[in-house]
């Protein structure tokens, strides 16, 4: 009898032994993200990153206006969303401020035009065109320059000028419209993110921005010159790889 006992006390009930491994597997996740790093972002170092960014207007359009009509009523101009390779370099200042400049390939948009059906007009898609918003900004690391996770708030500026704009074939037939221009803006930006690191100057980093982008997009048409004031305010978000950069 007794060495039954002493048999079942060693035999490990199996709702205890998931409780132990759950424990251990959460102990190790944070034991990875908070343990010293081998390598480190120092003061003077350069930081470089590749990856793809997606950039998201929340699109919030004044009405479009004629110079015979004014504001047409509930009328508005829009843009959608796209994604591009992105990079970006930082300059650590200190163990905890950062410089970083970011630029991406070209962000390829649509533009929409709405509320024209209540004048009896068709026309919904006003044409496309291409924007970059190359920026910089200052940038806050939380924890010690040996950490592994160290996430990172910023501000800063981007300057977005638009190219290769373009009409669509419903607005210049219905409109008998030419001439598209978008103003270029100088917009601030905040953002927040983090690095994570693997290990032999390697990194992984997330990043989001909010961006106050606004501009004024107008063409010609046989109404005169059409207008719209668009604010554009996107959110845009990242994912890139890094490595440090001895120069």
């Amino acid at each position: 009898m007794n060495n039954v006992s002493r048999v079942e006390c060693c035999v490990l009930k199996p709702g205890l032994t998931q409780q132990h491994a759950a424990f251990m597997a959460a102990f190790l996740a944070a034991l990875a993200l908070f343990t010293p790093s081998v390598d480190a972002a120092e003061e003077g170092d350069w930081l470089f990153r590749l990856g793809a960014m997606h950039f998201d207007p929340q699109s919030s359009s004044r009405p479009v206006t004629t110079p015979g009509s004014g504001a047409l009523g509930s009328s508005g101009v829009g843009f959608d969303a796209n994604s591009q390779v992105g990079l970006s370099l930082s300059y650590m200042l200190s163990n905890s401020w950062a410089v970083e400049a970011t630029m991406s390939a070209p962000f390829e948009h649509d533009l929409s035009i709405s509320g024209l059906d209540a004048y009896g007009l068709n026309t919904n898609n006003l044409g496309e065109v291409k924007q970059v918003s190359p920026g910089l900004s200052a940038l806050y690391y939380f924890g010690t320059a040996n950490s592994r996770f160290r996430p990172y708030l910023g501000a800063g500026f981007n300057y977005t000028t638009f190219f290769d704009d373009s009409l669509s074939t419903q607005v210049r037939s219905e409109l008998d419209a030419q001439g598209l221009e978008l103003d270029e803006h100088l917009a601030i930006s905040a953002r927040a993110g983090f690095d994570f690191r693997l290990g032999n100057g390697w990194f992984l980093n997330a990043s989001v921005w909010r961006m106050n982008i606004d501009t004024n997009a107008s063409f010609d048409s046989r109404f005169g010159r059409i207008s719209t004031y668009t604010e554009m305010d996107p959110w845009v978000y990242s994912i890139s790889v890094g490595h440090d950069l001895e120069w």
